[in-house]
């Protein structure tokens, strides 16, 4: 499945949560994008080899629903909020909550709470951690590569973000299946 923005965002083909880069060989480690927050990013689907050039945009929705990991299939990591609760420093405030706007990375799948979702009802994507934040996309977009001349891709920042009716169009997602 992808997960994919439903509010189309000014991108005709979707925007669905996307690994930065693309790691063609599916080790992300090999890959300095990896360490790279994840991003929105035009939806790959309805192109030649959409089976390749899709592989870092699959998820699995039974992980979702039941485990609570935004999983990549193909790359075997998951999303994961940023937090700065464990930083031992001199000087670092220790934090405990989900700071606003939080950066979303890919780490190995693991359990513990940073890597946990919930999809509600309405398709609103929060984490364990603080259920009033979402996964929201930025409203600036930016120039992705070009998959067919004259038809760019586009990418958002993504980040965990307070829940509002004013932004549902940046935070309201569904699970789509992929359309070849």
């Amino acid at each position: 499945m992808l997960v994919q923005l439903r509010d189309k965002s000014g991108e005709d083909r979707g925007l669905c949560l996307d690994f930065p880069g693309f790691p063609i060989s599916g080790v992300v480690s090999d890959y300095r994008e990896s360490a790279w927050p994840i991003g929105a990013h035009t939806c790959k689907t309805s192109i030649p080899n959409v089976n390749v050039a899709i592989m870092d945009q699959l998820f699995s929705a039974s992980e979702l629903t039941t485990h609570g990991h935004l999983h990549f299939v193909r790359l075997k990591v998951c999303a994961e909020v940023l937090i700065f609760s464990d930083v031992k420093a001199p000087g670092h405030v220790q934090e405990t909550g989900v700071r606003q706007d939080a950066q979303i990375v890919a780490n190995p799948c693991a359990d513990k709470l940073s890597q946990q979702f919930v999809m509600d009802s309405s398709g609103r994507i929060k984490s364990v951690l603080d259920d009033g934040k979402c996964l929201t996309i930025g409203k600036e977009w930016f120039e992705a590569g070009e998959r067919s001349p004259g038809r760019p891709w586009h990418r958002r920042d993504l980040g965990l973000s307070r829940c509002s009716t004013s932004d549902a169009a940046r935070q309201v997602w569904r699970l789509a299946p992929i359309a070849g």
